[in-house]
């Protein structure tokens, strides 16, 4: 399932004239492996947390058990994120850590890197914070 690249929309095809978006998730291959991104803008709202993890689980479902694969945050051109937004999303890693190869946050906002140290706490999948995408190294 994994080699079949689909580019993952937030709100599906529902809701076409929706123009702004907080995040976007895609399958990319990065590194020569299949990665999940998730591309974050602006404010990260509790409702867009919602909207995403119940979008990524949908489709996490369709994969087999022993699928696994990089997440990496894309988080340059995020502003803030709302408490409960952090809460929902740092759930959704949890339950799906046996999903996860490995967890990056790519971002320069000091509060969003302290944000991924408080996930860190509760995550049992280790996540690795940079600056850029050059500095992600996968094992």
């Amino acid at each position: 399932m994994l080699g079949k690249l689909r580019k993952l929309l937030i709100g599906d095809k529902e809701n076409p004239q929706e123009s702004t978006r907080a995040a976007h998730a895609s399958w990319e291959i990065i590194q020569d492996k299949t990665c999940l991104v998730i591309t974050f803008n602006g404010i990260f709202t509790e409702t867009d947390a919602n909207k995403l993890t119940a979008y990524l689980n949908r489709q996490i479902a369709n994969f087999r058990e022993v699928d696994t694969f990089p997440l990496i945050c894309q988080c340059l051109c995020m502003i803030d994120y709302e408490a409960h937004a952090r809460l929902v999303f740092q759930n959704f890693l949890q339950t799906h850590a046996n999903r996860w190869e490995s967890i990056w946050i790519v971002t320069k906002s000091k509060t969003i890197k302290y944000g991924g140290k408080l996930i860190n706490m509760f995550v049992s999948t280790p996540i690795h914070v940079v600056e850029n995408e050059n500095q992600i190294k996968f094992t």
